[in-house]
């Protein structure tokens, strides 16, 4: 069963913006970049590439940071990056383990995030699995609103979609799997 897609947004009108006095024109980019979208699949992730590192951590946001760095470390012993691109990946790392531990494990302790670290042709990835109820596509914000930068939810996938060259959910929203 294909899997279903939030496309990425075009550009929103300008909006005038008062500064010293003078009125110029900003340009506010709210949606995904142009070609780039979330997908959203009901089945089981693929198991791609060559794992590096596998995890299984406790859903303790006070542990996020730690496993994060290890988990960086072991992807950086195996691959050269750029400074650029390794601030990609803790982010995405972040970004992800926070999601899994916050919404998926919901904080308790005795609900396990599973990390996978992997290579595939000279690529970063990475699934992050968590034991939450899972989400769908409906439940996110629109990223094309005026209102989305105000919102207190939705910015950890929207910077994922920004950040990681693929992302798509797998087994109803509790697996997450990106490409770098």
């Amino acid at each position: 069963m294909p899997g279903r897609t939030r496309s990425a947004a075009g550009k929103k009108p300008a909006r005038a913006a008062k500064r010293a006095g003078k009125e110029s024109i900003v340009e506010i980019r709210v949606g995904p970049p142009p070609g780039k979208s979330l997908e959203m699949h009901s089945g089981k992730p693929p198991v791609p590439g060559e794992t590096i590192l596998e995890l299984i951590l406790p859903g303790d946001l006070n542990l996020k940071y730690a496993y994060s760095l290890r988990i960086l470390g072991a992807i950086l012993a195996r691959i050269r990056v750029t400074a650029e691109e390794e601030g990609r990946i803790q982010s995405c790392l972040d970004e992800g383990l926070q999601n899994a531990i916050v919404w998926g494990s919901a904080g308790v302790p005795k609900k396990v995030v599973t990390v996978r670290a992997w290579l595939e042709d000279g690529a970063w990835g990475l699934t992050i699995s968590d034991q939450g109820k899972g989400f769908g596509l409906g439940s996110l914000p629109d990223y094309e609103s005026e209102e989305f930068p105000l919102m207190d939810r939705g910015r950890g996938i929207f910077r994922l979609i920004h950040l990681a060259g693929e992302i798509a959910y797998y087994d109803g929203g509790r697996t997450l799997l990106l490409k770098g």
